[in-house]
Formats: C-alpha cells, structure tokens, sequence
C-alpha cells in the first residue's frame, strides 16, 4: 500500500516588521512570545557578509524571542585594515563593516550567537581561535572543526569549503599570508574531517559552509535547477559540494544539517535506511577526488556575485542567472501567513511503500540558505520542545570533542605536507575520554564570556613565527590546551627558521611559493610522508569500493520518522 508522504517541513511564520531600524529588543508580539517562552528557537542565517546589523535588527522584530543564531560562514571578523587585507576578497569587495564594533564592545549581539568560518573571512583572526572562541563579546567561533553543547543540544561544525588539492595538506599557513596562502587557509582539510569522523554520540545540528556533494538530489531538484541551471553538469558528476561533508552527514546522520555558501534557499530530506551500510574511514582518508574541480569557481563566490564560474576559455562568468531577478514569484512582496509553505521551494508530495517506511531509520533535514539581500530567504527559525532541552545548561565544551582533541593532538600537521593518519584511532579515545571524565570538572566546560580578550591593533597586526606559538599567545586557546587538556604546546614544534622547501624538493603549485618550515620535533609515533614530485595518485571511481555513490540519482521518498521528534522549521524569511 502505497502512502503520500508530505515534505512540508519549513511552516512560514512572517515577520512583524523586518529590518525595523527603532525596534526593541526582541520586539513583536507579546502574546506569541508567551505562548512559546517554553520552547527553544534558534535562529539559522546563511552567507554573513559582514551584515551583521542587519541580521541583528531583523532578529529582533520577531515575534518569537530567539534564544540562539547560527551563522553559516562569512562572517568577516575584520577588527583592523590589517585583517582585511588578510581575507581572500578581491580589493573591490573590502570593507571593515561593523564587526569592529561588536569586537570593541561598542555595539551588543542581542543574543548568543554561533559561527564556523566561510571563504571570505579575516584568516589570521580565526587561526588565532583554531581550536573555538569568542571572536567577539557574546559571538562564538566552532573554531576550524569543532563540537559544543547548549541547553542540552549538540552542535558540530565544519569551517571552510573544499578543495581537493589542499584537503591532504597540513595548517602551513601563517600570517601575514603569503601568495596565495589566503586563499587555501580556509581549505577544509582532513585532519579536521577525521576528527568529526571519531564523533560517536549524537549530533542534533551539523554546520557546514559549502554543501554535501551529494545533497542537490535530495531536495526539489528541478527548482534548483530552474534558480541555478549552470549546476547541472556539477551536481550529475558529483563535483557540486564537499565529498567529506557527505560522507559525514552519512556518518554521523544529524537531525538538522545547515549550509549557505551558494546563495540559494534550498531544503532537502536524506533517509537514513537500516540496510545501508556506513560509509568507511577510507573515505575520509581518501575521498574520491574529481581534478575538474579544481578549475571551478564556485570557491570564488563573491559576496554580492550570485555565481562566478570558469568557462570554457578560460576566463570567468559573473552577473546573475539568466532571468534571476526578473520573475514576478521572486520580486513580489509576500503577504504575511502562518500556513504551511507550500511553494516549490519546498519538496513536492512523494509517493513511497510501507517496506521503504519500515527499513527508515531516521533521516537528516537540510537546509541551505541565501545571502542578506532583499527579500531572498536567508533567515529560518527552527522551534525546538522543550522535552529535548535543559535549560539550565549554557554553552559548553563537549566532553567526547575533547578526548578527540587529546587523542589527536600529536598527529596535528603543521606543514604542507600533512601527516598519515590512523585508521583506528577508537582505543586511544577511549582511554582519552576516561582522561577527561577524571580530569576536567563540569566548572571546566563552561564557555563563559569573560575568557575573551580584546586586542590592540598593535597586537593584531605583528607575526607571529607558528600556529603553536599563536595559540598560546591567545589567552583562550592556552586556557583549552594549557590549562583544561594539559597538553605540551612544544610536543608538535613548527620551526619558522628552517631552510625553505627547493624545487627539487618537492614541485609546489604557485599558491604555496615561499618559506614554510619543517617540523623540527616530532614524537617517534607520528609519521612524516615522504616527499614526492607531485600528489599521490587516488582510487578511481568504482576502485574505491564505496557501497553509497552520492552521485547516483536515488528515489523521492518522503519524510520518514523525524529525528527530533516535535522540532518544526518556523520560517521568518522575507
């Protein structure tokens, strides 16, 4: 018997007045506000921008009190010139924006406030908070991967977007960047990946810049394709995303996974099937890797370009879709409704069987999400029952994160190079996690407020000679490694002063040209890989011996049992 399986999972509830610039704090209706003061929500925004005023006054016109907002990248945490001129942007699109202001304390984020790293941001700041922190009063960075709990949710995160030929690298890069070191430092790499993959508990949100590879065929593809017709050929080879982030989201199968990065509001359901077998450590290791990409641009996506890709000469396309912009659905102003979205931005009806139903698990809900402009959805809400809360519980570090933390913290590449990672790192976790269960109290893992600390420009602005040493020189980062894990800041030393790689000794692309050390002390465990002329060579499609192809086109099935039992999407977008 077949059933109609409804994938309306985003209930639209419309601002009071949007952008209002004298509204009060949380200002909107008091009685919906009462009505749900027993109910958590987090707020999800994509593509930052340096926006972060406006995103705060449309938060603050809702009619629900927002415990919680989530950012999905570019945020752009430019403290002085200095930093600006450390981010990857193009001069025509620098501006310091007003994250200065949160920084010195002059302007308040009204609520807490959640970021993982983008594309386009202020590299040197978040080095130097590597390992997660405050990037500001009341605005926390997940740091380059990173896990933490809030009110008795957990949520993982991924900064970054990936790019195949930097995933195997190490973290060489140190300001002030040199060549085209800005631009490969937001590289997801996977030594950050293989930390997640360790992650056995329960993820509730995943965070991630850039998308699944696999995710566009999850969704309404055909309105994906009618917004972005130039995704064709990427999605249908399996380039359009990050092929770690799938095999994560397979892995891990969180109940929310939310993204940005490609400017467009785009929901999707995966089904997680009992019969399905999980992916491997190989394929974090060793993703398969498309070389095409590699002359994408979508790595490039400027914050005010609605795509930007290489043609076929060589050169590269900017400007807005053909006829993005110009459809009366998209320009016309929406009239207020608190019925269920039922537009095609939202997966159609589905038809499944009761043997699908019974074989499904659970299932991930997706949602990428646009950038500040207009009336473009780049804003969601997501309402969560308070049987699933403790609300007494603020935001703290993740005991299970942090036996990760120590079982890895000798295998953490500092060099172009990067190192080999173990297949079966679950023995020594364990005996890290009874580590931290003995050792770090519960007073440990709060995250509180006053461990930030705002720097001079002075301070901003000088060299400093390794990660390590950057790391304990932040007072944040020294008090997690120094003080809660107990970790040797010299067991992994980066030597600034070591002779620069030759061209005989290794053959580096133009971006990674100029002086980068060697590691001069390493302990007799960790490996170093030998230097070759070139990349070494990985299994082709199908020699992988990978049982879920993300390329495949799989069937329209329907919602399946939820996850998070009772969460609703309450959207709040324009």
């Amino acid at each position: 018997m077949n059933a109609l399986i409804r994938r309306n999972w985003c209930k639209v509830l419309n601002p009071v007045a949007p952008f209002s610039s004298s509204a009060g704090l949380f200002k909107g209706n008091k009685k919906s506000r009462t009505k749900n003061q027993n109910k958590m929500h987090i707020a999800v925004q994509g593509c930052c921008h340096s926006d972060l005023d406006r995103i705060y006054e449309y938060l603050e016109d809702q009619k629900v009190k927002i415990d919680l907002l989530i950012i999905c990248g570019d945020l752009q945490t430019f403290r002085t010139r200095y930093d600006m001129h450390q981010s990857s942007l193009t001069p025509k699109y620098r501006k310091m924006g007003v994250f200065k202001d949160y920084y010195e304390g002059k302007r308040e984020a009204p609520c807490l406030t959640l970021v993982i790293g983008g594309n386009h941001e202020a590299s040197n700041h978040l080095l130097e908070v590597f390992h997660g922190g405050w990037v500001a009063p009341n605005i926390y960075y997940l740091g380059n991967t990173g896990v933490v709990r809030y009110k008795g949710l957990r949520i993982a995160g991924m900064s970054g977007i990936y790019r195949t030929y930097n995933y195997h690298k190490g973290f060489h890069e140190l300001p002030p960047f040199k060549s085209g070191d800005s631009k490969s430092v937001y590289s997801v790499r996977k030594f950050g990946c293989y930390k997640l993959w360790n992650i056995q508990e329960k993820v509730d949100i995943f965070v991630s810049h850039d998308w699944p590879n696999g995710i566009a065929k999850h969704g309404n593809l055909k309105e994906l394709l009618r917004k972005k017709p130039f995704f064709r050929a990427e999605i249908e080879s399996g380039e359009l995303g990050n092929a770690p982030a799938w095999t994560l989201l397979k892995k891990l199968r969180p109940d929310f996974y939310f993204a940005a990065h490609l400017h467009v509001y785009y929901p999707a359901i995966v089904q997680h099937k009992a019969s399905e077998k999980l992916p491997s450590v190989a394929d974090i290791l060793e993703p398969e890797r498309e070389e095409s990409s590699r002359k994408r641009g979508y790595d490039q996506v400027e914050p005010d370009l609605d795509f930007e890709v290489t043609k076929a000469d060589g050169t590269i396309a900017e400007g807005p879709l053909p006829g993005e912009g110009k459809s009366t659905e998209e320009t016309k102003t929406e009239e207020p409704t608190t019925e269920v979205h039922s537009s095609a931005t939202v997966a159609p009806d589905v038809e499944t069987n009761d043997e699908d139903m019974e074989n499904i698990i659970s299932s991930t809900r997706f949602l990428s999400l646009d950038k500040v402009v207009g009336k473009r959805k780049h804003f969601q809400v997501l309402e969560l029952p308070e049987t699933r809360l403790d609300p007494d519980e603020g935001l703290t570090l993740d005991r299970e994160w942090l036996a990760i933390t120590r079982a890895t913290w000798n295998h953490l590449p500092y060099t172009v190079r990067g190192t080999e990672l173990p297949e079966d790192l679950s023995n020594e976790i364990q005996r890290q996690r009874e580590w931290v269960d003995a050792n770090v109290t519960d007073e440990d893992l709060i995250i509180r407020e006053d461990f930030f600390q705002c720097k001079t420009e002075k301070e901003i602005g000088r060299s400093f000679g390794s990660l390590r040493e950057m790391w304990w020189e932040d007072s944040q980062s020294r008090r997690l490694l120094a003080d809660i894990l107990k970790l040797d800041q010299h067991r992994l030393m980066f030597d600034a002063t070591a002779p620069a790689a030759t061209e005989s000794d290794d053959k580096k692309s133009s971006e990674l040209e100029g002086g980068l050390g060697f590691i001069s002390l390493v302990p007799d465990h960790v490996q170093i890989p030998k230097r070759s002329s070139g990349r070494q060579p990985l299994p082709k499609i199908g020699e992988s011996g990978k049982k879920d192809d993300p390329t495949k086109i799989l069937p329209e099935v329907g919602d399946g049992p939820p996850g998070f039992n009772g969460a609703e999407f309450v959207s709040l977008a324009p």
